[in-house]
C-alpha cells in the first residue's frame, strides 16, 4: 500500500532532499511539516533496487527524524525496523535495509 505524502523536492549540488509539506505520523510520532529528509539514504548505484522514495518513504523520514532529535543510532535502527514491519514492507526488503542501516550506523559511529 502506497501512502503518499506531499513533499517539495530540493536539489543542493548533486543531492536530493524532500521537505514535508504536511506532517506525517509514524509509530505514533508526528513528524512536523517542514522537516527535510533525503528519504532512504541509499547510494545512487543501488537506486534501481532501493530507490530513496518508495512505499517505505515515511519510515525513512521517521528514521532521519529520530536521528536529528538525538536518538542513539541503535535505538533509531530498531524503531525503523518496527516501523517497516508495521507498514508491512516486504520482510526481505526490510531485512536488507536494516542490515545496511546497522552497518552504516556502526561505521559512522565507531569510537
Amino acid at each position: 500500500m502506497t501512502r503518499r505524502v506531499k513533499v517539495e523536492m530540493i536539489i543542493r549540488g548533486g543531492d536530493v532532499y524532500y521537505e514535508l509539506l504536511e506532517p506525517i505520523e509514524v509509530n505514533e510520532l508526528v513528524i512536523p511539516r517542514g522537516f527535510v529528509s533525503d528519504g532512504a539514504s541509499v547510494p545512487r548505484m543501488f537506486w534501481s533496487i532501493f530507490p530513496p522514495v518508495r512505499d517505505y518513504f515515511n519510515e525513512a523520514v521517521y528514521h532521519d527524524y529520530l536521528l536529528k532529535q538525538g536518538t542513539p543510532w541503535k535505538i533509531a535502527a530498531n524503531k525503523f525496523k518496527q516501523a517497516l514491519t508495521a507498514a508491512k514492507i516486504n520482510p526481505v526488503r526490510t531485512s536488507i535495509m536494516i542490515a545496511f542501516v546497522r552497518l552504516w550506523g556502526f561505521i559512522a559511529n565507531k569510537p
